[in-house]
This record gives C-alpha cells, sequence and structure tokens, in this order.
C-alpha cells in the first residue's frame, strides 16, 4: 500500500470482512465508524481486485487483523 489512505481503507476492509465472518469485536467497530459510504467504497474496490495474491494479501492482513482483536 502506497500510502496512509490505502492502509485506512484496508483496514476498513479488514474489519468489513472479518464483521461478515462473525467476529463480534469487529463488527462493533464497524458500526462504530458509521461510514456506509466508505464500505461502499472498499467492497467496489475488493471486487476490483483482480490478482489472487493481491486476494491473499487481504486475506492475511484479515487474519492478522482478527488475531490482534483476539488479543485485546
Amino acid at each position: 500500500m502506497a500510502d496512509a489512505g490505502d492502509e485506512d481503507c484496508l483496514l476498513l476492509l479488514v474489519l468489513l470482512e472479518v464483521a461478515l465472518l462473525g467476529e463480534p469485536t469487529a463488527l462493533e467497530d464497524c458500526l462504530r465508524l458509521n461510514t456506509a459510504a466508505v464500505m461502499s467504497n472498499m467492497i467496489r474496490r475488493y471486487r476490483s481486485v483482480c490478482s489472487e495474491s493481491e486476494k491473499e494479501e487481504m486475506r492475511d492482513d484479515k487474519r492478522r487483523y482478527s488475531s490482534e482483536c483476539l488479543a485485546a
């Protein structure tokens, strides 16, 4: 990720994915953020990811975030 904006977007994407997988901590974070427009952009961005390596990188980030949430 090139800049902080991209990293923030990826973090929000991770939060959304974890929330959709049923992790309550991430769901609470998503609700607290109250960013429906940002979530919509994240969904579009995720759908536009073509390369399997980028998808794997996002899955790794999701797993890492999940571990951090559980450790907190």
